[in-house]
């Protein structure tokens, strides 16, 4: 519906369309199979210049996932707040998102695979780009930790540690 209205539409999939309940074995197959349902019906999910160079930007979605090292403050103090589910029992991306080995959603590898895949995608895209004209970019994840509230003013402090991935912000 949306590309029938405008002119180009740009997507970036997130954690939830990357669940798995049934059609696929993991997770990446979802992916090529979102990106390419994407390709087929002429959504963008890599860069797309809009507008002419004079006035016009470059839209270039970015993919991402979470890791736990993104959240770099200290951990609150379960004697202070009570009880704090860890990250693993809080969002269910650690249940029903499914990665071949080695990679894993406990460590940075799935975070940094998704991330070379943007490398992929873009290319040699970096040259043309470099045209004077603005980019903006967007991704599911945070690329910095300071876009979200301290963790001290947030319902679960654990959450800081699946929101964001510091390879979008490279």
């Amino acid at each position: 519906i949306l590309r029938r209205k405008f002119g180009a539409v740009s997507f970036t999939p997130g954690n939830h369309d990357l669940w798995i309940e049934h059609g696929f074995d993991n997770s990446i197959e979802k992916l090529v199979a979102l990106l390419k349902l994407c390709d087929d019906i002429d959504v963008e999910t890599g860069p797309v210049r809009i507008g002419d160079t004079s006035k016009g930007l470059w839209v270039t979605p970015l993919l991402s996932w979470h890791h736990q090292s993104f959240d770099t403050e200290p951990d609150i103090d379960p004697k202070c707040w009570g009880r704090i589910p860890s990250v693993e029992k809080l969002v269910a991306d650690f249940r029903r998102a499914r990665w071949p080995e080695p990679l894993s959603p406990r460590d940075d590898s799935v975070a940094c695979w998704v991330d070379g895949i943007n490398d992929y995608i873009l290319g040699d895209l970096s040259e043309t780009m470099n045209d004077g004209s603005p980019i903006l970019t967007f991704s599911h994840f945070l690329p910095r930790l300071e876009l979200n509230p301290e963790k001290r003013y947030m319902n679960y402090p654990t959450l800081n540690k699946a929101i964001g991935s510091v390879y979008v912000e490279r």
